[in-house]
């Protein structure tokens, strides 16, 4: 009988572990495309991190949001619509988005005068024509973006989520039923 019991405990305590790791993992990716707050290894500039609302924005290290759907620039003639992808390094940010009328256009960081309480500079965007986007394309880790993988990661993470909720649940009832057992 204890054998199965600790065969049987062994295999929740795997279980756990499998979500729980499952669900660090899946946040990490996650980040990159504003569904998750853990960042492993992932460091964009500035102190910018992307956030997903329904549409895809990128935010300051303050929480003001510096790029997404309606942003318009001085320097721009047109209406962000939608963004589609975005690459960083370790100085700068492009953009790749569209307007109201489905055209390609390609935004880059700038700094402003104005610095933020961190001492980070604030951010704009200017517009860069395509052959500059195509040159400085492979100097840029990319991540394109896709409402339906955002959906996935979201769905994978949640039921990560509650497994190891579940299964640490049943965790604390056998070492509290097992605590129990030891007193007189």
């Amino acid at each position: 009988m204890l054998n199965w019991v600790i065969k049987r405990i062994r295999w929740v305590l795997l279980l756990f572990l499998l979500n729980f790791v499952n669900y660090l993992i899946w946040d990490n990716i996650g980040y990159k495309y504003g569904v998750g707050s853990l960042s492993f290894g992932t460091s964009i500039p500035y102190g910018v991190f992307p956030v997903y609302s329904g549409s895809f924005q990128l935010a300051e290290g303050d929480g003001f949001y510096i790029i997404g759907p309606g942003f318009k620039y001085r320097e721009m003639d047109f209406n962000i619509y939608d963004i589609l992808g975005y690459g960083y390094n370790d100085s700068s940010i492009v953009v790749k988005c569209t307007d109201s009328l489905k055209n390609l256009h390609y935004l880059m960081t700038c700094e402003t005068e104005y610095m933020l309480e961190s001492g980070i500079p604030s951010l704009s965007f200017q517009e860069i024509p395509e052959d500059v986007y195509l040159k400085k394309k492979k100097y840029y880790k990319w991540v394109v973006l896709d409402d339906s993988y955002v959906l996935t990661i979201t769905r994978i993470k949640a039921f990560s989520f509650l497994g190891s909720v579940v299964f640490g649940f049943l965790l604390l009832q056998y070492w509290v039923r097992k605590r129990r057992k030891q007193k007189p």
